[in-house]
């Protein structure tokens, strides 16, 4: 079974991108060895061996997919280009942006923590 499965596996990587391939193939391949082998028995080893392989399958159909697709444009000038106001905006509206993301969930756990009482 896991020699099979390492078959299965290494014919998924070669799916990859060649850059891909190169530069994390034999990790990849190291990590599912370490799966295997630490592994337990039975049929936790057949799921953990569907789950691995399903995983680079996915992996290689997403690479495929992203690495054949255009890069979008930037959406403006790198940061040490930009002008003291523009920086100035940008840094305004990731503080806000926090500030939001803080209070909303303050007033989640609030809510929560005003039904719990009243159970």
């Amino acid at each position: 079974m896991r020699t099979f499965a390492r078959i299965a596996y290494g014919f998924i990587l070669h799916l990859q991108p060649h850059e891909f391939r190169a530069e994390f193939g034999e990790e990849m391949l190291w990590i599912f060895d370490e799966q295997m082998r630490c592994g337990e028995g039975g049929v936790a080893r057949v799921v953990l061996c569907a789950q691995l392989l399903l995983d680079a399958a996915h992996s290689a159909f997403i690479q495929r997919i992203l690495r054949d697709q255009q890069q979008p444009e930037t959406l403006g000038p790198p940061i040490e280009q930009m002008s003291p106001s523009a920086l100035l905006t940008q840094i305004a509206q990731g503080g806000f942006l926090v500030f939001s993301c803080l209070f909303s969930i303050f007033s989640i756990v609030l809510c929560l923590e005003m039904v719990m009482s009243s159970f």
